[in-house]
């Protein structure tokens, strides 16, 4: 639903228009207001007339809990002859702090 542009945008909105932005609730999608323009080379939220007129932003909330409640080491890891990668995809000989690929797994040291 985000919508490109490759110019300045800075004629009226239209009631569906949604720019990222700190507004009174926080981070969120907010709807555009008259005269704002929206740079090039950016995007914008587009959602139909209807749903726009009931909504006034979209928060974005980062505080939320990730479920994880602890780590359990995994002994199969020191196996001999495993394949280790990095995020960016590049082989490595052996485990590096951070996240790693072990055999098509994620793995997280610390």
């Amino acid at each position: 639903m985000l919508t490109g542009t490759n110019v300045d945008i800075t004629a009226d909105r239209s009631p569906g228009e949604y720019i990222l932005g700190n507004g009174e609730d926080g981070l969120g999608f907010y709807q555009r207001k008259s005269g704002r323009k929206i740079g090039a080379n950016k995007a914008y939220l587009q959602l139909d007339a209807d749903l726009a007129a009931s909504v006034k932003g979209l928060l974005l909330n980062f505080d939320i809990a990730t479920g994880i409640d602890g780590l359990t080491p995994d002994p199969s890891l020191s196996k001999k002859g495993e394949e280790i990668f990095n995020l960016a995809g590049q082989k490595m000989s052996k485990l590096q702090k951070g996240v790693n690929i072990v055999n098509g797994k994620k793995v997280l040291v610390k």
